[in-house]
Order: C-alpha cells, then structure tokens, then sequence
C-alpha cells in the first residue's frame, strides 16, 4: 500500500500514477504479473512493455550526471561577424599607425606641417599634413 502512496506522490496523471504503482508492487513481489494484468485491463506482453518502458526511464533519470548548475553556453560572434571585427580592427589599427607616423613627422619635419584648416591628408585640402600639389594650367 506504501507504494501506491508514493506513485501518487509523482507529478503525473492519475492513470500514469496507478500504472507506476501497479509496476512497482510486482517489482517488489506484491503482486503477479497476471494480477497486475487484471488490475490495469492489459494483456500481459503490454505489461512487459510497459515494466520495461518504466525501469528504463528510472534508470535513465539516475544516471550520474554532472554536479551544480549547467553552464551557460558562451555565443560568439558568427563568422560574417568575425571577419567584420577583423576588418574593423584592421582599418583601426592602419588610421592609428597613420596617425602615429603623422605626429612622428610633424615633430621631425615641422616646415612641412600646412594649418589644419588649409589641406586634406594627400590633397593638399583643409587639415592636409602635406602643402598643396601645384596645378598645372
């Protein structure tokens, strides 16, 4: 009888309760296969599928598993993602050594140095380290 108290006990239906305590009492040698066979209304090759199905889970559900909490899946960056990164960290990486051989030549070379509002970088435009290109007329 303790062991229809504690199938009841497990979070399911009525019907999967009563099947469980119904297994485990032949298990436990309460009952006959033929009397749990009666019990439940099936045929006795159902019975043994159904012990089987049981035991298998049981067994299923204590096998060893891993201590403490699952550890979160770390999610990286997709491919397109990556070679994006990678491009960006290349271009920043080339505007930043442009940069330092800038100042290393404005400290070098001062007289080459035009005003930032006069030129731009190769074309002599406004901000340009370089003098303005003579133009042929």
């Amino acid at each position: 009888m303790k062991v229809k108290a504690h199938a009841k006990k497990v979070a399911s239906s009525e019907e999967a309760a009563e099947r469980l305590a119904v297994i485990l009492e032949t298990v436990g040698g309460e009952l006959t296969v033929k009397e749990a066979c009666e019990e439940l209304g099936i045929k006795e090759a159902q019975f043994h599928r159904l012990r089987e199905k049981a035991l298998a889970g049981a067994a299923s559900a204590l096998e060893p598993g891993r201590r403490g909490r699952p550890k979160k899946e770390e999610v990286g960056p997709t491919s397109e993602e990556h070679e994006a990164l990678k491009e960006e960290l290349f271009d920043t990486k080339f505007r930043l050594r442009a940069s330092q051989l800038r100042e290393r030549i404005s400290l070098l070379m001062p007289h080459l140095l035009v005003d930032q509002d006069e030129g731009d970088l190769e074309s002599g435009e406004p901000g340009s380290l370089f003098p303005p290109k003579s133009r042929k007329s």
